[in-house]
């Protein structure tokens, strides 16, 4: 039976049928221990195609870009005017960050090409900010999608996300003004792989 790595720690258990193909599952308990009772977390591949997981999702994608909107000051962003039927319809790849069975955070992706991943959104429930989702989900990425290229974008005056990718290796490559004074930065990283 396939077994799933733990994070970071070589620890493994056994997936179960059922469980999502070829995805190392991720779980720690909430004080940085293994299960233990502890309501803990989980990182898993999600489909917004499915009408279980679409809703949370949307809403978390709401909530989070209307963050950004705030601090970049400029409330036009793309996925804070996408329906459930255009987020369901998403032919992105993402994964999911859970706590307990509550969908916290979630990250989208594209694979353009063999050496490059673009991330095309990352979003965490405000309510469960500053928590360390959004490096989870992006470490996670690294993990089951190793590529030579990374590539995100934000808004230029998002410093949280910023500073998260700045921290993770990115370098800004360059800025587009979307609107008049609002400027999206985008970031590539490079790996020796």
């Amino acid at each position: 039976m396939p077994k799933d790595r733990g994070a970071g720690r070589g620890a493994t258990r056994e997936r179960r049928s059922g469980d999502v193909a070829a995805v190392p599952v991720r779980e720690m308990g909430a004080r940085g221990g293994w299960g233990g009772g502890q309501v803990g977390w989980v990182i898993r591949v999600i489909e917004p195609s499915d009408v279980g997981i679409a809703g949370r999702l949307l809403g978390v994608q709401r909530a989070a870009y209307a963050v950004e909107a705030g601090l970049i000051g400029f409330d036009g962003i793309p996925p804070m005017r996408e329906d459930l039927a255009g987020l369901m319809a998403s032919e992105e790849r993402w994964l999911g960050r859970f706590v307990g069975d509550v969908l916290v955070g979630a990250v989208a992706y594209e694979l353009p090409d063999d050496e490059t991943v673009e991330i095309t959104r990352l979003v965490v429930d405000p309510a469960y900010s500053r928590q360390g989702h959004g490096r989870a989900l992006l470490d996670e990425l690294d993990v089951i999608e190793p590529r030579a290229v990374a590539l995100v974008s934000t808004g230029t005056k998002n410093t949280p996300a910023v500073a998260l990718y700045e921290g993770r290796g990115f370098e800004e490559v360059g800025r587009v003004e979307v609107a008049p004074g609002v400027e999206i930065s985008r970031f590539r990283r490079l790996l020796g792989l």
